[in-house]
């Protein structure tokens, strides 16, 4: 998908949100809102300098810019682009409805995944990621080295949360980190902490350790997922 297709899913009142978001407040070099996000897409379509942008804006008839006068102007657009991720991701096909009980908070699934830079060094990251489940926008991200790992102290503890994570996140520091300052922890969750609980509907006579066992096939819906990730990557250069 290029820019000219980024364009086309545009929300209605997206113009208008410019200037409420104060990303525009008057019309010099970039004349109009479809001109700077045309910018704003080109900067973040790859690895693009401010130089590039600013040459990019001469080249396609935007206009003359420097590279720091597109960067104070870009700074300026966070609350725009966060209303455009707002009207633009929801789509018809991924919708989901939010049940009444869980009107009263903010539900956040949260992950960690590398992220690799660029270069000959191509050193690695940790991106730690919450994303709202309705909204399916980013409520809030960090970057860190690679030996910070997955815990719920990496985010920021906020009123009306409820936040969703998988066990890697359970320990007893994030635990606390969640409900700082509201209750401690029983002795039960202390103590229950120390152990895995695996639960099965299969028959007695079948020993826990082979329980544990089949358990961990699990994981080879995850190895098929990666596989079937490398497939459609193949398949979609081919096409493309």
């Amino acid at each position: 998908m290029d820019i000219n297709d980024l364009i086309k899913l545009l929300p209605e009142g997206y113009e208008n949100a410019c200037y409420k978001t104060k990303a525009m407040t008057r019309k010099r070099t970039i004349k109009n809102p479809l001109d700077l996000l045309r910018l704003i897409l080109f900067y973040l379509s790859g690895n693009k300098s401010l130089i590039d942008v600013s040459q990019f804006a001469l080249m396609s008839g935007i206009g003359k810019i420097s590279d720091v006068g597109f960067m104070k102007r870009f700074v300026k657009c966070k609350d725009w682009i966060i209303w455009l991720t707002h009207h633009i991701l929801p789509n018809p096909l991924i919708q989901y409805k939010k049940p009444e009980w869980l009107k009263p908070y903010q539900v956040l699934a949260v992950d960690a995944s590398d992220i690799v830079e660029k270069g000959a060094v191509k050193k690695l990251w940790h991106l730690h990621y919450a994303l709202d489940i309705f909204s399916l926008t980013c409520c809030q991200f960090k970057i860190t080295q690679q030996s910070t790992g997955e815990s719920l102290k990496n985010f920021k503890r906020t009123k009306g949360c409820l936040v969703i994570a998988d066990r890697a996140y359970g320990t007893i520091k994030s635990i606390e980190h969640c409900i700082k300052a509201e209750r401690k922890l029983s002795d039960e969750t202390v103590f229950t902490h120390s152990y895995m609980f695996v639960i099965t509907s299969l028959p007695l006579v079948i020993s826990a350790a082979e329980i544990l066992s089949c358990y961990r096939l699990r994981w080879q819906v995850e190895m098929a997922f990666i596989e079937k990730r490398k497939t459609t990557r193949q398949q979609l250069i081919c096409f493309t």
